[in-house]
């Protein structure tokens, strides 16, 4: 017959106890904590993106609504229109087109292209 010292039998049912102990430990952690943590990483990353988004799209939207009353509130008002009549008895439409400094002709942009008129009103070149 086989004697077994029971100090024996109770170190093995402790180091079994261990193991199992650990692989529960280890079966939690990659089942339950992990996933856990990855859901909040992937939630905080939401989080962050829509923050960003959110924040470029307010700076858009400042930006246009400046735009926008600046384009309004623009203190040069629109040209008149001209009407040239040319020698072949054609009138064309335009608009004179500001030029810095002082000229002597004046810059006019008709459908047909730019002319240059001077003060008689004679078209001096065609563009």
């Amino acid at each position: 017959m086989y004697t077994v010292q029971i100090e024996t039998v109770r170190r093995w049912a402790q180091v079994l106890g261990l193991g199992v102990l650990l692989a529960i430990t280890l079966i939690l952690v990659l089942a339950v904590v992990l996933p856990a943590a990855a859901l909040v990483l992937a939630l905080a990353l939401i989080a962050a993106t829509v923050l960003v988004v959110a924040r470029q799209v307010r700076t858009v939207a400042q930006t246009a609504q400046h735009t926008a009353a600046k384009m309004s509130s623009a203190a040069e008002p629109v040209p008149a229109t001209l009407q040239l009549e040319l020698a072949d008895g054609s009138v064309l439409q335009g608009r004179p087109v500001v030029m810095p400094g002082r000229q002597e002709h004046t810059m006019v942009l008709t459908r047909e292209g730019y002319l240059l008129v001077d003060a008689e009103g004679a078209i001096r070149y065609r563009l």
